[in-house]
């Protein structure tokens, strides 16, 4: 008779298994060495109630049930002699059948894997909950105690999970979360198991990734040194990499850990580098250079002065004084000055162009371009857009320098059916209208070279002049 059993799949990857069944004849002359022969094996399996308090969270509880895929795999020594699997499923009990085939006799060790020989720890953690279950690797260790013909019993098989299921929730140095987009964890043993094949483990560091870009990380971990190690974590977020190296931890097999680790950011240097205002052109070794950390976070370059107006500015950042190892963005960043001060914000946490943040004072040396014009039809005194009617020198209509060297002034809520007559005042003397910058694009134009806008409804106007396009005035309208 075959004596089958009842498998206890307890909570949380703890994974119970159970008994085989069998059957080749042997020869009928005794053999000079022992005679390999098929056997049923029952094998009454359970597992211990584990530590896993916090493995439930938000309502996620991770529940460990047989599935169609699963497997006990039966070891005499470093032999596969026999895979068992369920023959029910969806539940956390189960009848496991299967055969072995060797020699075996009263006395003998077997060793059981569940649910599979091999495993990886290195591949496929994406740091969620859900995930761990995957992770789950149980192993016990039977003696037999009767061969009775085709049968084979053993005594209880009680598995013990074989490996550490952690929760890493990680810090900056001011004790706000990080969402970290991959976590690399390392032990100074060498002896965290990242596959486990054929009873045989190899060693290396772990890497986990956030796939639900929460801001905690699970992680199942197996390290065989056998005692307290010292791991070392690297997280990186957003391409900024943090780290964290603490001595004397024990993570057991079968257990539950939650972890806060305060990690260091890697210190970078960032250097702006190009032309023509930098002092060196293009040099990524230049050190005066350096951008120096803010308390946001982000970096300032020093100020430089702009001497000619306009001057367009060409640069981009370096890490390490180094391009190869990074740079933004990819392609130059090209700006217009005036005359004036400059200098640049950058951001290492966004990319390219995003990164980068200009910044510039014209000086009162540079040009000012201001709009005069009239929009009541009087041509002096009060004006309901202008405030005085052709005042060249009225800074309320200074125009305001973009990035690509153009000047802009915006008036809101010009009433629909207002005609602007206008030019720009260089310098509050040299006036620019239709007849000395070129095309005028957008408006009309009268004899004497004042350029003319009606507004067709109520609603702002914005004027956008370019000393070096010779397409010249521009009107956008909101």
């Amino acid at each position: 008779m075959v004596k089958e059993g009842k498998v206890m799949k307890k909570s949380s990857l703890f994974i119970a298994a159970l008994c085989a069944v069998a059957g080749i004849s042997a020869c009928n002359t005794a053999p000079v060495q022992p005679e390999l022969t098929e056997y049923t094996l029952s094998v009454e399996a359970s597992m211990p109630t584990p530590d896993t308090k916090g493995l439930s969270l938000s309502g996620k509880t991770l529940n460990a049930v047989w599935a169609a895929t699963d497997q006990v795999i039966v070891f005499q020594g470093n032999t596969q002699i026999g895979t068992l699997t369920p023959q029910s499923t969806g539940s956390a009990t189960a009848t496991l059948k299967g055969s072995i085939t060797g020699s075996v006799s009263v006395g003998a060790t077997l060793t059981l894997h569940t649910p599979r020989k091999s495993w990886l720890y290195n591949t496929n953690q994406d740091g969620t909950l859900s995930n761990l279950k995957n992770f789950a690797y149980a192993r016990a260790n039977v003696t037999v105690s009767s061969v009775n013909g085709g049968s084979v019993s053993t005594s209880a098989a009680h598995f013990e999970n074989q490996q550490a299921m952690v929760k890493f929730t990680l810090l900056d140095d001011k004790g706000s979360t990080l969402t970290v987009d991959e976590l690399k964890i390392e032990a100074a043993s060498n002896k965290l198991v990242r596959v486990i094949a054929d009873g045989t483990a190899s060693y290396g560091s772990i890497t986990v990734e956030n796939d639900d870009e929460e801001d905690y990380l699970y992680a199942a971990l197996r390290n065989d040194s056998g005692a307290a190690d010292t791991y070392t974590l690297t997280a990186d977020v957003n391409g900024t990499l943090y780290h964290c190296t603490k001595a004397g931890v024990l993570f057991e097999n079968g257990k539950y850990y939650s972890v806060k680790a305060t990690m260091e950011e890697e210190q970078h240097t960032y250097t702006i580098v190009g032309a023509p205002i930098f002092g060196s052109t293009w040099d990524p070794s230049d050190s005066n250079n350096d951008l120096v950390k803010q308390s946001d976070g982000t970096y300032k370059s020093k100020t430089y002065t702009v001497t000619t107006d306009p001057t367009t500015i060409e640069f981009k950042i370096v890490k390490d004084h180094d391009y190869e190892i990074g740079q933004w963005p990819g392609a130059n960043y090209s700006v217009k000055a005036a005359t004036g001060s400059f200098y640049v914000i950058f951001d290492p946490q966004k990319n390219d162009k995003q990164a980068i943040d200009p910044k510039y004072t014209p000086s009162q040396a540079g040009d000012i371009y201001r709009v005069a014009g009239d929009s009541e039809g009087d041509n002096s005194g009060t004006d309901a857009v202008f405030g005085t009617a052709w005042a060249p020198g009225l800074d309320a209509n200074k125009m305001t320098l973009q990035t690509d060297g153009s000047y802009t002034k915006t008036y809101s809520n010009v009433a629909g059916g207002t005609k602007l007559r206008f030019k720009i005042v260089k310098n509050g003397a040299e006036w620019i209208g239709a007849n000395n910058n070129g095309v005028v694009t957008d408006l009309q134009t009268e004899s004497d070279g004042n350029c003319v806008y009606t507004k067709p409804s109520t609603g702002n106007v914005t004027i956008k002049f370019d000393p070096t396009d010779a397409s010249g005035i521009r009107i956008s309208v909101q």
